[in-house]
């Protein structure tokens, strides 16, 4: 009862809030002159890949940590990096606040065409990351119970993907810098909704080996490019709100999965699981092209 409590209290991480005081941080710059204007999107998936290394690397730290001091050290140990990230952070921000233009504005209440903006960034979010949930839960029912693979080979598939990320986030990010963050994003959508197609229709594992790999890519566009397109949805005085918006779908996610169980009960039916998450994907893809267009006019209409 008091690990689930703990787990649900560690909910609270201020993830979404990080990359929102990161878009801050790249405006105030920019504005200075210490950063390109181009460059917002490549420092964001930048911040995302840590991430990723961190899962890379993570479990093995662990491991030898479980080794040497056990469970409870690696816990006290955890605990106190996030203390010392804490007390960085508290120290390295302190004289180096946002401008606080958007007092007025967050004190306002949301528009009516806002909230149903949210409401739409929080669709966009919960159709892909249901996919990248889907993805962790029922590919390796699918690769075992189907393809009778063994465990280790299950895990190659996932590291490979992992590996993939270090090298694509970066990759997505400059190129959203140049050709434009909704044409990148839309990208990622597309290939993600192949993958999931793809998987539904392959019946080897060299050929869902061969998948992972542009799948890096999918979640450069969905977890790290998909952060700036959400921030630019608004105004700069609702990046808090909008980021939020996006990435608290994250932790609701795996809930369509579950609903997803029951087309997917028994090994045969998984295709049929992959299928609807690739039909997801082209809804999010739609509902993109739609909140870009819902900008674009908004822009002009300012101008």
């Amino acid at each position: 009862g008091a690990a689930i409590a703990l787990y649900a209290i560690s909910g609270l991480s201020p993830f979404a809030t990080v990359f929102a005081l990161l878009n801050d941080t790249i405006r105030s710059k920019t504005k200075s002159g210490e950063e390109r204007p181009e460059s917002g999107a490549f420092i964001t998936t930048l911040q995302r890949a840590a991430y990723s290394f961190g899962w890379l690397v993570g479990p093995v730290v662990g491991g030898l940590l479980v080794e040497r001091v056990g469970y409870r050290g690696v816990f006290f140990t955890s605990g106190g990096l996030f203390f010392v990230g804490l007390v960085w952070a508290w120290r390295q921000l302190a004289d180096k606040a946002p401008e606080r233009t958007h007092q007025r504005a967050a004190a306002g209440r949301l528009r009516l065409a806002e909230v149903g903006l949210l409401a739409l960034l929080f669709l966009v979010g919960l159709l892909l990351f249901a996919g990248d949930s889907g993805r962790i839960m029922f590919l390796p029912l699918y690769l075992t119970e189907r393809l009778h693979a063994s465990p280790s080979v299950v895990s190659l598939a996932f590291s490979l993907t992992v590996l993939g990320e270090l090298l694509f986030l970066p990759i997505a990010g400059r190129l959203a810098d140049r050709v434009g963050v909704v044409v990148v994003l839309s990208a990622g959508i597309a290939i993600q909704a192949l993958f999931f197609f793809g998987l539904g229709a392959s019946g080897a594992y060299w050929e869902i080996l061969l998948l992972q790999i542009p799948y890096a890519f999918v979640v450069a566009a969905s977890s790290g490019v998909a952060v700036v397109f959400a921030q630019g949805a608004m105004s700069s005085d609702r990046i808090g709100i909008t980021t939020s918006a996006y990435l608290v779908s994250f932790g609701l996610a795996p809930l369509v999965n579950i609903l997803l169980l029951e087309i997917g009960r028994g090994a045969g039916r998984l295709n049929r699981v992959f299928d609807a998450l690739g039909l997801s994907a082209c809804l999010a893809l739609a509902l993109v092209l739609l909140i870009a267009r819902r900008r674009r006019r908004a822009v002009e209409g300012a101008a």
